[in-house]
């Protein structure tokens, strides 16, 4: 069974109950609401196949926003469609694994998951070749297969993957090769265009942008704030605050924050590292600190 909604197109294969996957010519929806994530995610898991769509119909939003926020970063040959559909899979990956026992929001869940998937094919600026954007679609359905085959068989099953992706295995081989070689990688003082002054590390982002734009959101910020307030005592809660920069008012350093405390820098260093390790049980920080 094959439908659509907003360009995205989701292939179900009942025969065993999982749900395959392709991307092709998403647009954005003219409206985006929330309120119902955790009532979607509960139908979904209980067998709902239309459910998936409503989810992610309701949360395009975060995509595009994401997907947005670092299309100026495409000077290496990434498209923005690219982005895009890079934070479809992450939207998919949340869905599948969103524990709704526990107590943040699915979008702060969403937000990561989709953060990291963009983030990954940002940096996949290292291409050593440009791999047109229905190939990376391929390749991607491609990994989702080889994932799903690992959980049903135990190995990678080439021909249940050709089945269900609907291609032949000189185009899957095709494919893996193609995948495995636009991974070699490319010193960072690589040149990204003609303009030989503009290097490889010159379009990477600082590595706390990104948790910025999700305090940008207001719909994601006041669930990050009771998360803080929930784990860290109070002068953990200023230090990540601060070092971080949740209030916009301009991240600090370690010796400013210390002198405000009349503490030392190195005892500030503690609170932090002390803040994140218990941040790092939370299913929407989780990802960005483990990576940082």
């Amino acid at each position: 069974m094959i439908y659509n909604f907003y360009g995205f197109k989701i292939i179900l294969k009942r025969s065993d109950n999982k749900v395959i996957y392709r991307y092709e010519n998403v647009l954005r929806p003219d409206e985006v609401n929330f309120k119902h994530n955790e009532r979607y995610v509960l139908e979904y898991n209980n067998g709902d196949a239309q459910a998936l769509s409503k989810l992610i119909k309701a949360n395009s939003g975060l995509v595009h926003n994401f997907a947005n926020r670092y299309s100026s970063y495409l000077g290496s040959g990434l498209t923005k469609e690219d982005l895009v559909q890079a934070g479809y899979i992450g939207l998919i990956k949340a869905v599948k694994r969103y524990d709704s026992k526990r107590d943040n929001k699915f979008s702060t869940y969403a937000y990561w998951w989709i953060r990291k998937e963009i983030l990954d094919e940002k940096d996949s600026i290292n291409l050593t070749i440009r791999i047109p954007g229905h190939k990376v679609a391929a390749i991607k359905l491609i990994k989702l297969l080889e994932n799903q085959s690992m959980e049903l068989y135990g190995k990678v099953n080439v021909t249940w993957i050709c089945q269900k992706a609907n291609f032949n295995e000189k185009q899957y081989h095709y494919l893996s090769q193609v995948d495995r070689e636009k991974s070699a990688p490319m010193s960072l003082d690589h040149p990204v265009s003609d303009n030989e002054n503009i290097q490889l590390s010159d379009t990477l982002p600082d590595a706390k942008q990104s948790i910025q734009a999700i305090i940008e959101n207001d719909f994601l910020r006041e669930d990050l704030y009771k998360q803080l307030h929930r784990r860290l005592t109070a002068r953990e809660v200023k230090v990540i605050i601060e070092r971080y920069d949740f209030d916009n008012h301009g991240q600090r350093t370690l010796s400013e924050i210390g002198r405000e405390l009349g503490v030392t820098k190195e005892r500030i260093r503690q609170i932090e590292k002390q803040a994140i390790n218990k941040l790092r049980d939370v299913d929407g920080l989780r990802d960005y600190f483990l990576n940082n």
